[in-house]
């Protein structure tokens, strides 16, 4: 499986995503499918790494497009 890292501004970046879209890390979890710990450990890189899909889950839930383009993740609205 392939793994995104994730740094401090990444973790930083996922979390503002969140709170701009006024989710609680528990409603968040519940859109992924993961644990309420796994959301708390990426948006403070506790967590190193995640899974690709995840990124992507993460932006689909979120309304946005992620990318990753070494050492940045990036994020833009989704064309309706």
């Amino acid at each position: 499986m392939n793994r995104i890292p994730i740094d401090e501004d990444g973790g930083a970046q996922l979390r503002a995503l969140r709170e701009k879209k006024k989710l609680t890390v528990y409603e968040l979890s519940e859109r992924l499918g993961v644990a309420q710990s796994t959301i708390s450990k990426l948006e403070t890189a506790y967590a190193r790494s995640m899974p690709a899909d995840l990124l992507s889950r993460w932006g689909d839930a979120l309304g946005v497009v992620v990318s990753y383009s070494p050492p940045e993740l990036s994020f833009r609205r989704k064309r309706r």
